[in-house]
């Protein structure tokens, strides 16, 4: 029975310079992996074409199937890959950019429906915003033409209201 050693690495503290630096597939794998939200995969999948292109093309295609099922799924550029290796180095980086091409225009949609998503939510918190403050400054002017009301049946003049209550002596007088 064989036996192996393992040795633990935590690729969230390697800095992306050093990762940049290495390049390599395990380094590019480490990379994007390190990508938390959708903005940053798609950053980061702009770089690791750069890191991998002189990769072996059976080890490219490996890492586009890996990228494929880790960030996307089953795209059709995978699909007419066979299992076997690639004929050239030329076929592997044009299957590559042709995945990162697909991923790309995943985000980009993504993230026009992320927008619109957050442009909706802000524009019902903003209308909600102005609805209230509409309604507490209708409310405040029903009130005055309420306390209005009063003092004329109390018998207070048209100025003391006026006064008081901030509107005008025509808009009382029409009370």
């Amino acid at each position: 029975i064989p036996s192996f050693e393992y040795y633990c690495i935590s690729a969230l503290t390697i800095p992306d310079a050093v990762l940049k630096k290495i390049k390599g597939l395990i380094a590019a794998t480490f990379y994007l992996d390190k990508g938390r939200s959708e903005q940053e995969i798609r950053n980061r999948v702009d770089a690791i074409y750069q890191m991998i292109k002189s990769e072996h093309p059976e080890g490219i295609r490996r890492f586009a199937h890996w990228l494929n099922h880790r960030f996307i799924g089953e795209m059709d550029v995978l699909k007419s890959v066979k299992r076997g290796t690639l004929e050239s180095r030329k076929e592997a980086h044009s299957m590559l950019e042709q995945v990162v091409a697909e991923m790309r225009a995943k985000y980009r949609k993504l993230g026009l429906e992320e927008g619109r998503r957050v442009g909706f939510a802000q524009g019902i918190t903003e209308g909600k915003q102005v609805g209230i403050e509409q309604g507490i400054e209708q409310g405040i002017e029903q009130g005055k033409l309420e306390a209005a009301r009063n003092m004329v049946r109390k018998g207070f003049s048209t100025e003391i209201i006026s006064e008081i209550t901030g509107l005008s002596q025509k808009d009382i007088q029409s009370l």
